[in-house]
């Protein structure tokens, strides 16, 4: 496993958010503020998406005007807990979870969306 400061052009199997108020967050795509972690072990973002839930990170995390997480506090954390066994059935479905989550989220807004428009069209056309 690899850990390391996000650049351009870097690859990596996921993503880990390293300033603002959500440090510590896994992402599937990359930001300017995040670090790049590569690794063969599987359902390791799943792992990671653990930890940032159960807010592990948030005794590591400082600043007071942008919040960040240091790179080697993160190495430490990442590292021991991928030291564990976790079971594997628990992880998949904390992914299933959160695929049923990202597909309602996409439902809410395009009813979001719905309401602007019959609002705006119902103020357009009233008299």
């Amino acid at each position: 496993m690899k850990i390391c400061t996000y650049r351009a052009g870097i690859k990596a199997n996921f993503y880990i958010q390293s300033k603002g108020n959500y440090s510590g967050r896994p992402l599937k795509n990359p930001i300017p503020n995040c670090f790049a972690v590569q690794t063969n072990t599987p359902l390791a973002y799943q792992i990671c998406y653990c930890l940032f839930k159960m807010r592990v990170y948030e005794p590591f995390i400082h600043g007071t005007a942008i919040p960040f997480i240091r790179l080697k506090d993160a190495q430490t954390i990442i590292f021991e807990a991928f030291a564990k066994q976790y079971d594997e059935q628990k992880l998949k479905t904390i992914e299933k979870i959160q695929a049923l989550i990202d597909v309602e989220s996409e439902k809410i807004n395009l009813l979001k969306q719905l309401e602007y428009t019959l609002s705006k069209e119902t103020y357009r056309n009233g008299k």
